[in-house]
């Protein structure tokens, strides 16, 4: 039996290493995405729905996960994530959306096991456990987009999708005692009967909320440096200042759901409308400025809610939760019809871009969608516990 101190730090441990896999293999396609399409020959659209696969498989396998025990769902995912990288890297332009979808398919599972995995394992310590979790998550984008150019640069486009199945493969192994004497074919313990999600107003606000902030979040992670050096920059100086963002966000991923958890309910709303905000702030001038202060300063702006607004979406769903069955439940339905929402957004980013020759049409439908998202929040974190 394992005594609490070593429990809490094996169970962050697998936290850890899970998460490191749930950005960094798709984050590092953005920067990569105009050396993929030149050397796979395909157009912007079709390059932007090699990102939108993903997200796609999250909506898709979100729906199904809570009807599987978590032990097990999460090692066939990371398998999953494994395989997928394989694939991508070396089986054709076919493999690499395949890839994208196995991929896709095992991080949706992470993405929807680990809100619920910290409910149970930090009851006491979600607001913190949720911000060490977006932290994680952020270190990941992080790896993603700093490494991606330099990889390909070494190693050629393959060998570089191919490197992520590092971190996989070391998930694997820090799980492997979760699955020790016959814990892998144990049926998933009985739960208490709860009722359908789905007439439940405050859950649909919650999933909104999700959907929006992903699908910002994913243009510009898909987008971003390639708006940026349609300016006029490089494509390494657009992936640079994607990087600045990312490193913005860092300690408002980590201080941003402990914030709010302590702040007087007065307070909140105000708090949603700033962080929200910035996403209009940001974009607003990467639409109307050019010189490299303005762009700068733009990513501080973009990155602010970047690291603060997925945190405060998934401290929602632990926190406005009645109890374990229906975070997992609420995980799946945010989640699931949160990131059909955001699949769309790179998609449409490139298709416009092939209709206009240009991402002018892109940046605002950004801003509009920034705009929602910044009205969602504060109807959001007004929403009562789901039950």
């Amino acid at each position: 039996m394992l005594n609490k101190k070593t429990y809490f730090w094996l169970s962050l441990a697998i936290m850890a290493a899970v998460t490191i896999n749930l950005r960094a293999p798709i984050n590092s396609m953005g920067p990569s995405i105009e050396a993929i399409r030149a050397y796979y020959g395909i157009s912007s659209s079709v390059a932007g729905l090699l990102n939108s696969i993903p997200l796609i498989a999250f909506g898709s396998i979100s729906f199904i996960v809570a009807y599987f025990s978590n032990t097990k769902i999460l090692f066939i995912a990371l398998c999953a994530i494994a395989l997928g990288e394989v694939v991508r890297s070396f089986c054709g332009v076919g493999g690499l959306f395949v890839g994208m979808a196995l991929m896709g398919a095992g991080i949706a599972v992470g993405n929807v096991v680990i809100p619920s995995f910290v409910k149970k394992k930090f009851p006491k310590n979600a607001p913190t456990m949720m911000s060490v979790y977006s932290l994680f998550l952020n270190l990941s984008s992080i790896l993603g987009i700093a490494l991606a150019l330099p990889l390909i640069d070494a190693l050629g486009i393959r060998l570089a999708m191919f490197v992520w199945i590092g971190f996989a493969l070391i998930a694997i192994v820090l799980f492997y005692p979760e699955i020790k004497n016959h814990r892998f074919s144990r049926p998933k313990p009985k739960q208490l009967a709860t009722k359908s999600l789905l007439a439940n107003k405050n859950a649909w606000r919650i999933t909104l909320f999700m959907g929006l902030q992903g699908f910002v979040a994913y243009c510009t992670f898909t987008w971003l440096p390639l708006i940026i050096a349609s300016k006029g920059y490089s494509l390494e100086y657009g992936t640079r200042l994607l990087l600045y963002m990312q490193l913005a966000s860092f300690p408002v991923a980590m201080l941003g759901p402990l914030a709010i958890s302590k702040m007087r309910e007065r307070y909140k709303p105000w708090y949603m409308a700033a962080i929200c905000g910035m996403y209009v702030v940001g974009y607003v001038m990467i639409l109307l400025l050019d010189s490299r202060a303005a762009l700068l300063f733009s990513m501080v702006c973009i990155g602010i809610p970047m690291g603060g607004v997925f945190g405060l979406a998934l401290l929602f769903i632990a926190q406005k939760s009645a109890n374990t069955a229906i975070a997992i439940k609420l995980s799946a339905m945010a989640q699931g019809f949160g990131y059909l929402i955001a699949a769309s957004g790179p998609f449409l980013v490139g298709l416009l871009h092939d209709m206009s020759e240009g991402y002018t049409a892109g940046i605002f439908l950004v801003l509009i969608v920034a705009i929602l998202l910044n009205i969602c929040g504060i109807f959001t974190q007004k929403c009562k516990m789901v039950e």
